[in-house]
């Protein structure tokens, strides 16, 4: 925001105090037995790990790479003995597992087997947990706006549509969950963009922008 400010010399300052708390947080709450983050440090405390914790350390750059692709392993795992996610939460966590975009496809699964099992089970919203109601002693929302992250996936990896620069002036393609035959309008404030990912891997982009934008 500092550089879009023309404040260069804030956002340096920034910049240089994100890189020493990073290297602070890789080294205090890395767990070498366990090859995780824990959640809190403490020697009153009992490691603490969960799905969320891993996934914010990832997209907060605190992981070098050998340790952010043991952790996007584990949270691939179905068995990694972590704190899930909730279902809204799951955005970091994908967020984080599509830092390698050869993940993109188990993303893509397990959003079609997460959220179709809401709507196999009767749904017309879309839950806090798998769990439903029955959750958190029996009160969890089944109308959950902030789980509805499959429209966000599905446009800016399916479609593979993100902006690089404020209002879309320059923007990426990278349609990483490889689904087939995939269809869409991503509207920008400079004009549509449309979409179509086709069964040979091909991908057609059409541009409608009076003003101009860059790929």
């Amino acid at each position: 925001m500092a550089r879009y400010a023309d404040d260069e010399e804030f956002a340096s300052s920034c910049l240089a105090d994100a890189r020493r708390m990073k290297a602070a947080a890789a080294d205090a709450f890395w767990n070498g037995q366990r090859a995780a983050y824990q959640t809190y440090i403490g020697e009153e405390t009992q490691p603490h790990f969960a799905e969320l914790t891993q996934s914010l350390a990832l997209l907060a750059g605190v992981a070098d790479c050998e340790r952010g692709q043991q952790i996007r392993s584990l949270l691939m795992s179905p068995e990694n003995s972590m704190v899930a996610t909730t279902l809204s939460q799951s955005l970091y966590k994908f967020e984080a597992v599509l830092m390698d975009e050869a993940n993109g496809p188990w993303v893509r699964d397990r959003i079609a087997r997460d959220w179709s099992a809401m709507l196999f089970a009767g749904a017309s919203s879309f839950w806090e947990t798998l769990k439903g109601g029955w959750d958190f002693h029996h009160s969890a929302s089944l109308c959950h706006g902030w789980s509805g992250i499959p429209v966000y996936f599905y446009g800016a990896y399916g479609l593979g549509v993100k902006p690089l620069t404020p209002g879309f002036t320059e923007f990426s393609l990278r349609p990483s969950l490889k689904m087939s035959d995939a269809k869409g309008i991503v509207p920008t404030p400079r004009g549509n963009i449309t979409i179509a990912t086709l069964p040979d891997t091909k991908t057609e982009v059409r541009l409608e922008s009076e003003n101009g934008m860059k790929l």
